[in-house]
């Protein structure tokens, strides 16, 4: 009986849930982006940066698929706000730069890499969120997937600063 109340909060709390609106507004919107985001000018990037970035974006994803999400009071509550906000911010990013590829805030740095940036609101979120794994470990600890996250966000923001600094 514990295995199946175990399992149906994991099917109903999964993390990947939570990422499920990011992964298709990405898949929605990554061919509407300006010509500066798209993979051929963004796969020419040294393997130093491209190969973690693609290693630490799998475990940003895959790390919340084995997880549950839960919480009590202010942690749930500002985990789930923090995440909220954070994807709007995130979604407000992309859509400036499709609504206006040539105005200024796209063309600065600030705006060119906020869709590198912004991640980090709605993944801080997520951080809060998730509690332990599908299957219980005992060595895991809610900073372990802050930290995973903060290094992707270290390459994937070098990643887009480096498309940035060759851009005319």
């Amino acid at each position: 009986m514990a295995s199946q109340i175990h399992w149906r909060h994991w099917l109903t709390g999964n993390g990947l849930l939570l990422l499920l609106p990011a992964l298709v507004f990405n898949l929605l919107l990554m061919p509407h982006l300006p010509v500066a985001y798209q993979a051929d000018i963004w796969d020419d990037v040294p393997n130093v940066i491209a190969v973690p970035e693609v290693v630490l974006r799998i475990l940003v994803f895959a790390i919340p698929a084995l997880m549950v999400f839960r919480g009590r009071g202010h942690r749930l509550r500002g985990g789930l706000a923090l995440f909220a906000m954070g994807s709007l911010i995130y979604a407000a990013s992309w859509l400036l730069l499709i609504a206006y590829p040539d105005g200024s805030w796209a063309q600065s740095g600030l705006g060119f890499l906020a869709p590198a940036y912004t991640p980090a609101l709605w993944l801080a979120g997520l951080a809060m969120l998730m509690h332990n794994f599908a299957v219980p470990q005992r060595w895991y600890r809610r900073w372990m997937y802050g930290a995973v996250a903060a290094a992707f966000l270290g390459v994937h923001i070098t990643h887009a600063a480096l498309v940035f600094s060759r851009l005319p």
